[in-house]
């Protein structure tokens, strides 16, 4: 089912609510709630509490093949730390943990195990606006060893998209393009190179800013705002990772904070090469190296992110067209709770049971 065949579903059962000839929705209003539906819908399949037999995420077929679109497996380098810790930078299309495991080598007494630096860059820029703005123009252009390349731009949109009034009215609209085509446009100039973040990257919040990175030298971003540019140039991060690889893999474990200090001290749960204890904080994991033992990789499996759904610019969501029936049923259901005031509908979106 594609993004038209949606709407159209989705206005046909809404014909049924009387007060639908009342309150007339927006393409832009059924794309959000569709959006939010789909959130809603793996938190469901990923949460033992959303169904009657309390099961998990992989303990039924259906809830299984539910979310094999978005499961997905990457190899992940461990910066090493120095403290008996290696970290890991989870990918940018990261949306919640299923499972890990690492890859270790146990040292002899007279291994030497060499590091390899590497360099990460990185480049922040912000998405603010001056009150009462109102956007003419609007680009974002890429400038590597290459060259510039336009990576957005206002003018590209459909006609109607942004309206000509305050942009920080419709700023939500903006964001969702910017998180759409700007990583289609990051993709096409290099595939699976440079990777875009929003607000959120390793352990730090950069409010209302976009992020991107990449191990391939870029020199910066400039985004030109009503024909006056700001440039915005990229840092290097340099970390370091042991460059011996082993054929060993050892399980992971993911500790809660709670029990972080008191796992550490027990000989049973603390960090072992078969048995690795983890933390998950924020955008990273981080892996306690064993005693005598070192950590290269992480292998981890992960729910990606569902695409963003967006009938003006064509983007259907990247699942099965099953899923996406019922998450237009769901859609609808919910909608038709609102317009008839059934509080109901609220409380049993908390409880979230499938």
């Amino acid at each position: 089912m594609n993004i038209e065949e949606a709407h159209i579903k989705i206005d046909m059962d809404l014909q049924k609510v009387s007060t639908y000839t009342q309150r007339n929705l927006l393409p832009q209003e059924i794309d959000y709630f569709l959006n939010d539906e789909v959130i809603k819908f793996i938190k469901q399949r990923t949460s033992s509490r959303s169904n009657m037999k309390q099961l998990g995420t992989d303990k039924t077929t259906k809830r299984y093949e539910d979310l094999d679109d978005l499961t997905t497996i990457k190899v992940l380098d461990i910066n090493v730390d120095g403290d008996g810790f290696g970290t890991c930078i989870l990918p940018d299309n990261y949306h919640s943990y299923i499972s890990s495991k690492t890859n270790v080598y146990q040292l002899c007494d007279n291994d030497v195990i060499a590091t390899e630096a590497k360099s990460l860059y990185k480049c922040v820029f912000p998405l603010s606006f001056t009150t009462g703005l109102v956007l003419s123009t609007y680009t974002i252009t890429f400038t590597n060893d290459s060259g510039s390349t336009v990576v957005f731009d206002l003018a590209s949109l459909p006609t109607g998209y942004i309206q000509n009034v305050d942009i920080n009215k419709q700023r939500f609209m903006l964001l969702k393009a910017i998180k759409i085509l700007l990583k289609e446009a990051l993709e096409a100039l290099s595939p699976n190179t440079y990777y875009l973040y929003w607000e959120m990257f390793e352990e730090s919040f950069y409010n209302n800013s976009f992020i991107v990175v990449s191990e391939t030298p870029f020199t910066s971003i400039t985004v030109n705002v009503n024909t006056t540019p700001i440039v915005y140039n990229a840092n290097i991060n340099s970390y370091n990772i042991y460059n011996k690889i082993s054929l060993l893999w050892g399980e992971n474990r993911l500790i809660e904070d709670e029990f972080q200090f008191s796992g550490g001290l027990s000989t049973l749960s603390k960090s072992r090469p078969d048995s690795l204890a983890i933390q998950l904080k924020q955008g990273v994991l981080k892996v306690e190296f064993p005693n005598t033992v070192i950590c290269q990789k992480i292998k981890l499996m992960y729910i990606a992110k569902p695409t963003i759904l967006d009938l003006a610019l064509q983007k259907n969501l990247n699942m099965k067209d099953t899923v996406m029936k019922e998450i237009v049923s769901n859609t609808v259901r919910f909608l038709k709770g609102i317009f008839n005031g059934d509080y109901q509908t609220y409380l049993n979106e908390n409880v979230m049971v499938e």
